[in-house]
């Protein structure tokens, strides 16, 4: 049961090669996933619109368009977001990136990060503190190692990884992303809100809270 009420929000999301779930207790990350799900812009999420995202999102995980989801596509994957990464900040595409180009980078996202508090409040403050830390893992990435993929990401996808054999198809993402559609799904009548995402976070997070105060 832990491990399903940890996929907290919309759907299984596909990312670095893995299985990720936007996570109950990070701010705005299930509302960011189930805004990507909501196809119509309705506001709420049907089975239907939940799983032509998880076609879609492992379309793009499966690097190697070999059926699954395994440490090769994750590797592969954490290839591409470092040269993305290193692309966007080698400005002037020479193979190096200058004490300027750094800099430039850096004054950059201050810039994002001061828009997104005027616009979110301090609500963003928790999510905004996750981009940094993010990115100074992608940026020890250079250096040869991935910060915030080690681990995580094989994690994740244990949690869909339904006969354990270190790899995910279609249709093991399917079938953990209707799982916590039907747990989402507290009223059962076949579309999950935000309201009933919102309420599943909150007892996840009594229930972590509880667990902390024993």
């Amino acid at each position: 049961m832990k491990k399903i009420v940890m996929g907290l929000g919309a759907a299984a999301l596909l990312a670095s090669g893995g299985i990720a779930y936007a996570q109950a207790g990070h701010g705005d990350g299930a509302r960011g996933h189930m805004a990507k799900v909501d196809a119509n812009n309705d506001g709420q999420i049907t089975r239907a619109e939940m799983m032509a995202s998880v076609d879609t999102m492992f379309a793009h995980g499966d690097v190697n368009k070999d059926g699954k989801i395994d440490k090769a596509d994750r590797a592969a994957m954490q290839t591409q977001m470092r040269a993305k990464k290193w692309d966007a900040l080698d400005a002037n595409k020479d193979g190096s990136i200058s004490r300027a180009e750094w800099d430039a980078a850096h004054a950059a996202r201050m810039a994002k990060r001061e828009q997104m508090r005027a616009e979110a409040g301090n609500d963003s403050e928790h999510a905004m503190g996750k981009r940094r830390g993010g990115h100074r893992g992608m940026m020890a990435g250079h250096g040869g190692k991935v910060g915030g993929h080690r681990g995580g990401g094989m994690g994740m996808l244990g949690m869909a990884d339904a006969n354990k054999d270190q790899a995910v198809t279609l249709a093991e993402a399917r079938a953990a992303a209707a799982q916590h559609f039907d747990m989402l799904d507290t009223d059962k009548n076949g579309v999950v809100t935000k309201a009933e995402m919102d309420a599943m976070r909150a007892k996840h997070m009594a229930e972590r809270k509880a667990r902390t105060a024993q």
